[in-house]
């Protein structure tokens, strides 16, 4: 059974495309499976290597690759800004406490880490559970407090509120920066 007559044979579209084509189609691979076919003009002979588009396709996966794994691996100062970060984010949520509570928490710092306190019938009870843990510091991120103070507090009022304060952390060379202004707004930078 034979298959539709367009009136266009391969000969006249191998000649259409090796005269005529956008030189995208007129790369060795195309030709290379042309080669061969009685109406074609090129030899029969097979080509080897690489096409163009093959090269670029490895050289955007090893990119792809490459990036990838730059982006997983930690950098020096990740684990300072994490936890700049994560403490920013526990000042918040003291925050929302004092307010949802209905009683002023504070954050106390010192050296070794920082723990949450609430202010119950005129007395400071530690907060221990769920998110409200004492945490310590991670492995080699300090607290700069000011000095001659062994201690920091942030506070905030049942309004959210607070009393304007400002933590440095450090860890070799690199900084952040962590406060809280008036209005209980807390920036990590």
């Amino acid at each position: 059974m034979k298959g539709r007559d367009w009136g266009f044979g391969i000969g006249d579209w191998i000649r259409a495309c090796t005269t005529g084509c956008p030189p995208l189609l007129r790369i060795p691979a195309f030709h290379s499976r042309l080669a061969g076919h009685p109406e074609s003009p090129i030899p029969a002979h097979r080509q080897t290597g690489f096409t163009l588009i093959e090269l670029l396709a490895v050289l955007a996966i090893v990119g792809l690759a490459t990036t990838a794994v730059l982006l997983t691996l930690p950098h020096g100062d990740a684990a300072l800004y994490r936890q700049a970060d994560d403490f920013g984010l526990r000042l918040l949520r003291a925050k929302e406490e004092a307010i949802l509570g209905g009683r002023t928490v504070q954050v106390g710092v010192d050296a070794a880490g920082y723990r949450f306190d609430r202010l119950d019938a005129g007395r400071w009870v530690v907060l221990e559970e769920g998110p409200f843990a004492a945490r310590a510091w991670a492995d080699g991120v300090q607290a700069q407090l000011p000095p001659r103070r062994e201690r920091l507090g942030f506070r905030f009022d049942p309004t959210g509120a607070a009393e304007p304060q400002t933590l440095l952390l450090a860890s070799g060379k690199a900084r952040a920066e962590i406060s809280v202004d008036p209005a209980g707004k807390v920036v990590v930078r």
